[in-house]
């Protein structure tokens, strides 16, 4: 993912258990479907099936850093 100041990039730290992230992750999502560079990385939030259930669920598209 390049870095450039032109179009900065947004690291976004979450994790599926944290209870700010429930308020925050929604708009993460919504500036990574409009184009934003985001970064996200799920910290202690299990297996990528069990991240997929529970984005999946909550309605949310993260990038996956694929």
């Amino acid at each position: 993912m390049p870095i450039s100041q032109q179009k900065p990039l947004l690291l976004y730290v979450w994790a599926t258990w944290c209870g700010v992230c429930r308020y925050t992750t929604p708009s993460v999502a919504s500036l990574a479907a409009d184009g934003g560079n985001v970064l996200t990385v799920a910290l202690r939030s299990g297996d990528n099936v069990t991240l997929e259930k529970w984005l999946t669920r909550k309605k949310l598209a993260l990038p996956d850093g694929e």
